[in-house]
């Protein structure tokens, strides 16, 4: 492996832990192998000033000398190459990565040091002679290709998702910038269906946080209990800032400001074509969006009486209307109750005239709403007054989140929550009945 760069050798500059300076103890973490060569000279001395330092193996003291003439390109003033010794190598080379379903998969010794360091400003080669392959990574990732730029922060991924994130995303990748311009990530937001969580690096100093899992940064609303969503790794793909307290950076955070993400977040709504994408589809992405702090003005939010409507679509129907009713499946076994999803929405729902607030934006539902006495209860009285705990739990997901805070804005108090059998066919409908249970949700007087 071999890193060149243009930097003072004598600093290290902290002011922005994604792009750091170079400097040697910059890629300690590298030190891997039996032979270890830095060759460096001070950035504005003569290049006979060039000095080498070469370790043989890294049990013994190295060796100071001077450079041979060439040995340090001339473009350059620092070089540091390592070479892995067998053992070190074939403990790197084939790492197995858990993906979010729990499965295994192995992953080279090249696709995780490009992995590593996609976020790194210094030029970098890797040569993997046993295998004959080379990877080169350049330091210049904010403004480098898009396509390479994703290839890296894949490079996790399996071969055929890799390709197709790239080709699918590559359009859309744009800088994540503070209001003082201070660049804070550069990436895309994931369009859902992604297999694992390897597609968003947390950078903590350049590098990769090992593990890719961080602490998810909530949006809060008015009220603490209002949370409407996260800034989670199933929602980017590139590479966004962070901290650690772990020196082995098995776990970090989001240090990126919400206000940031919000107006990248925004940009990302204007530029993605909606015709691409089917109606369900539409309205995760929508919800993805919502996690990070944005309503999208032209994606659907959900299904709401009788079609795909807008979050401002909703909020105009709310305002018309005391009621908001979200259908509620319903089984004989053990009364089971489960909201009805986006997916499996049948065909009356599209073809009868519902009322106006007949809502659905759920893509999945828990399997079993509340526990089993309480849907006994209800199943035999009819009707139920929600406790504060009953509803908390229910408005687990973010889109039932964002359809409360909607309510509560327009009406403005909380509604009170009940679960309750009712004709979802508006009241002048020439049909007959459509009973379902629903999710209600009032408008308090």
């Amino acid at each position: 492996l071999k890193a060149v760069g243009n930097h003072p050798t004598d600093s290290f500059d902290p002011i922005n832990p994604l792009v750091g300076k170079f400097g040697i103890g910059f890629f300690s973490v590298f030190l891997l192998g039996d032979a270890v060569r830095v060759i460096t000279r001070k950035f504005d001395a003569s290049e006979n000033s060039t000095a080498v330092l070469s370790f043989d193996e890294l049990t013994r003291r190295p060796l100071l000398r001077r450079a041979a003439t060439g040995e340090l390109p001339l473009d350059y003033t620092t070089r540091v190459s390592v070479k892995l010794n067998d053992k070190a190598r074939s403990q790197l080379e084939q790492k197995m990565v858990r993906t979010r379903f729990r499965s295994e998969r192995s992953v080279s010794f090249l696709a995780q040091i490009m992995h590593l360091i996609a976020a790194v400003d210094v030029d970098i080669e890797i040569i993997d002679r046993i295998h004959g392959d080379t990877r080169k990574h350049a330091g210049q990732w904010l403004t480098s290709p898009p396509e390479a730029f994703l290839e890296e922060v894949c490079a996790l991924h399996d071969f055929g998702y890799a390709r197709d994130i790239v080709s699918t995303h590559a359009g859309r990748v744009r800088p994540i910038v503070e209001l003082d311009g201070t660049v804070v990530g550069r990436a895309a937001l994931l369009i859902p269906g992604s297999p694992d969580d390897l597609s968003c690096i947390v950078s903590v100093g350049g590098f990769s946080a090992q593990r890719h899992t961080f602490e998810r940064l909530f949006y809060v609303y008015e009220e603490a209990s209002m949370r409407a969503g996260f800034f989670g790794s199933g929602s980017v793909v590139g590479v966004v800032i962070g901290e650690t307290q772990d020196a082995a950076r098995a776990h970090s955070s989001v240090t990126a400001s919400p206000e940031a993400i919000a107006r990248w977040a925004k940009e990302q709504d204007n530029l993605i074509d909606i015709d691409l994408f089917t109606p369900s589809r539409q309205v995760e992405i929508c919800h993805a969006l919502l996690g990070l702090g944005v309503e999208s003005a032209k994606l659907p939010f959900g299904f709401l009486g009788g079609q795909f409507a807008t979050v401002e679509q909703f909020r105009q129907a709310i305002k018309e209307s005391d009621f908001v009713d979200v259908p509620i499946g319903h089984s004989d076994y053990r009364h089971s109750l489960e909201f009805r999803a986006i997916d499996k929405l049948t065909t009356p729902y599209f073809t009868s005239l519902l009322h106006p607030t007949v809502a659905v934006v759920s893509k999945s539902s828990p399997t079993e709403l509340l526990t089993e006495e309480e849907r006994r209860d209800i199943v035999e009285e009819g009707n139920r007054t929600l406790t504060e705990a009953q509803v908390e739990s229910l408005l687990g997901g973010i889109a039932l989140r964002q359809l409360s805070r909607i309510a509560t804005e327009v009406w403005g108090s909380k509604p009170n929550f009940t679960i309750e059998r009712v004709n979802l066919l508006a009241g002048n409908a020439r049909a007959g009945r459509l009973d379902s249970w629903v999710f209600r949700f009032n408008k308090a007087h």
